[in-house]
């Protein structure tokens, strides 16, 4: 990830300047949002550790041809790091709700699950079946296995900086029902911080699992709640994992389920989740199922300031505030991370930086087609009706998404105001019906 990295605290190391403008786009190494696309908000999640605020700088001189990673399924690691942004141009037209009931006197974990916690194992890149049971005689496992489906497809492109290929920090997964119909669960992770590769594989490897063991024991609960309680565990797992400092590294997550004819989204952070729909002309129509949770949204920007957090840019000495508002700790001793929800970045947890979700079930109508998850790298340069309209050119979801990333990657290649910088780009396509 690369604009949700935290900024160090200012006169620890030597600063590269690049202020354009008032709107100082260099830390964000993001895109001036579309007209249609709302409010912008901030690449680089963390700010980085070299580059304090210039963490998206201009783009390479390199060829635009972008080499697919193959995506192995949960239980095969693929690391992947890069410096991340949280500028997201389109927002879902969704109610702006803080969450009900926070009280920030108790951890976030105990007011949802209402249980003692119990004692996690070490991490493991292989802690997770390739085959995972649930309530009932289903089953799940990962990737497209099965020899005629052609109904999830997924890639991802590694970012560069300063003409060299970083490590991408971006994870994915997709599962299948075994039996009993074209059900899948999918996921975009999006790393960032030092350790935002770690932290997204072990999410990676351990949410899936974390998902269907809340559906079994809180059956009553519903999806929603296995959701809500999924994402939360998963945060306690990796809070307890050994070898992974998640202080100051974290995550953002968007994830979809299809079960029957409903669709299941959630996201905690600014990956994003778009329905694509054929209208009765044949042309293409996008709905963003998610919202950015980042401080330019008014509703998670008074839950930080409910919380004890501060919100504000990065404050240069000598040059004063610069780049996207940020999440912080009181004078910005401790933070600087552009988004207000993450898995991890614990150091930030007192702040309302939080793991939470925000669940949304939709019901598939007549029209449907595909839902898009795609890490901020891609929704940077592609806009929500963009990525629609190369979904329905292409009658094959692995295609599609394929499409999409190249062209992320050729548009963060076009821009020359990032200095060589491009982001990590993933982007998963499933068939909705």
């Amino acid at each position: 990830m690369g604009g949700r990295d935290r900024h160090r605290r200012p006169g620890s190391e030597p600063i590269r300047t690049n202020v354009e403008s008032s709107t100082f786009r260099a830390s964000q190494g993001r895109k001036a949002p579309t007209p249609d696309h709302g409010t912008p908000t901030s690449h680089g999640r963390r700010a980085s550790t070299t580059n304090q605020f210039h963490t998206k700088s201009s783009r390479s001189a390199h060829s635009p041809n972008v080499s697919f990673q193959p995506v192995p399924p949960p239980g095969i690691p693929s690391y992947g790091r890069r410096p991340k942004s949280a500028h997201r141009p389109g927002a879902a037209q969704r109610p702006e709700s803080a969450p009900a009931g926070y009280d920030a006197s108790r951890s976030l974990r105990e007011q949802i699950m209402q249980r003692p916690s119990t004692k996690e194992k070490s991490y493991d890149t292989a802690s997770v079946a390739s085959t995972v049971s649930c309530s009932g005689a289903s089953q799940w496992r990962a990737g497209n296995r099965r020899a005629d489906s052609r109904s999830t497809g997924v890639a991802t492109s590694a970012g560069m900086e300063q003409g060299c290929t970083k490590t991408n920090q971006d994870a994915s997964f997709i599962m299948e029902r075994v039996q009993g119909g074209n059900d899948f669960l999918c996921a975009v992770i999006d790393g960032h911080g030092t350790h935002g590769h770690h932290v997204s594989e072990f999410i990676k490897q351990n949410f899936a699992q974390q998902f269907f063991q809340q559906r079994k024991s809180s059956a009553k609960g519903g999806t929603r709640v296995a959701i809500t309680r999924g994402f939360v565990e998963t945060n306690e797992k990796l809070r307890r994992a050994r070898g992974i400092d998640s202080q100051e590294s974290g995550a953002v997550v968007t994830m979809c389920m299809r079960r029957g004819e409903d669709l299941y989204v959630a996201n905690a952070g600014d990956t994003r989740a778009v329905l694509v729909s054929e209208s009765s002309s044949g042309s293409a129509r996008a709905k963003a199922l998610t919202r950015d949770h980042t401080p330019a949204l008014a509703s998670e920007r008074q839950r930080i300031l409910k919380c004890g957090g501060e919100i504000a840019p990065t404050h240069i000495p000598g040059l004063g505030y610069a780049g996207p508002p940020r999440v912080w700790t009181k004078q910005q001793q401790v933070g600087g991370l552009a988004v207000t929800r993450a898995l991890g970045d614990t150091s930030l947890g007192r702040a309302g930086v939080t793991p939470q979700p925000e669940v949304l079930k939709y019901r598939v109508k007549p029209g449907d087609k595909n839902v898009i998850l795609a890490s901020d790298g891609c929704w940077d340069y592609v806009t929500n009706d963009r990525a629609a309209e190369i979904a329905l050119r292409h009658s094959d979801p692995q295609s599609a998404s394929e499409a999409i990333v190249r062209e992320a990657r050729h548009a963060w290649h076009q821009d020359a105001k990032h200095s060589g910088y491009i982001d990590d780009i993933t982007c998963v396509v499933a068939k909705v019906q």
